[in-house]
Formats: C-alpha cells, structure tokens, sequence
C-alpha cells in the first residue's frame, strides 16, 4: 500500500514568504527607531557629560572658555588669538574636534545666549539643521 506524499502548494509558499518579509521589515523599523533613540542618548551624554566637563578644565586652567570664534577646536589644539590660554596641556584637551552621532560637529557658543554666564552647546540632531525642535541642548533638562 502506497501513501500518496502530498508537497506544499505554491500559494502555501508565497503566504509563508510574505508573513516573512512582513515579519522581517517591521523587525528592520523597530531597529531604525532604537538606533535613532541610542544616537539621541549619545549626544546628550556627551552634551551634559564628557564635553562640558571638558570645557570646564579648559576654563579651570585658564579662568575663561573658548570664545564663540575659537569653538570647541580650542579643546583640540591651543587658540593663537585673544585670549590665549596661559595653561595649556602640551597633548591638548581632546584628540580630535567632536562630532555627534549624526556626524556633524557640535554647535558652541560662548557666552551662550541661554547660559550667559557659561557657554551653550548643542547637536542639531537627526534633521542636522541648528534650531529645530530635535536639537540637543545643554540648557533644558530634556
């Protein structure tokens, strides 16, 4: 006695296909909005930790920060014009001048004009243009 072996249909197989590929591209936008959420926590943690620590040796050793026209490359290489920095480290504050997450350097502006007494400094974010509600800021909280 023979069974027939019966196989899978091809409509049986397209279904399967497409369940994958549905499966497969809402997975690849889930990882696309994480990716976006961890480049956005980068950029804050460098804002409100690493970089403005730094700027705060600068200015701890040279009783000012950078001016608006030496950015934050003073922190990379020592600024020949007013003023000067009377204690400069020989290797610099930092290897090289920082970019965000999206590439593009951080915005500096010294004396801010919302921290007037220190300096603002800011990502413009995933749009990459400055002043756009998904910048990221050192002077609110979020």
């Amino acid at each position: 006695m023979r069974v027939k072996s019966r196989g899978f249909t091809l409509l049986e197989i397209m279904v399967v296909v497409i369940l994958i590929a549905l499966l497969a591209s809402f997975s690849s936008a889930l990882i696309i909005r994480r990716s976006e959420k961890v480049k956005i926590m980068l950029a804050r943690a460098a804002i409100k930790g690493h970089l403005t620590d730094t700027l705060q040796h600068f200015y701890l050793d040279n009783n000012f920060y950078p001016t608006a026209e030496q950015g934050l490359q003073a922190l990379v290489e020592k600024p020949t014009g007013a003023p000067e920095p009377s204690d400069y480290p020989d290797e610099g504050y930092l290897e090289e001048t920082p970019l965000d997450p999206w590439g593009m350097p951080y915005q500096y502006a010294c004396p801010g004009s919302h921290n007037r007494n220190r300096f603002d400094l800011w990502s413009m974010g995933p749009d990459r243009q400055s002043g756009t509600p998904d910048d990221i800021v050192n002077w609110r909280t979020r």
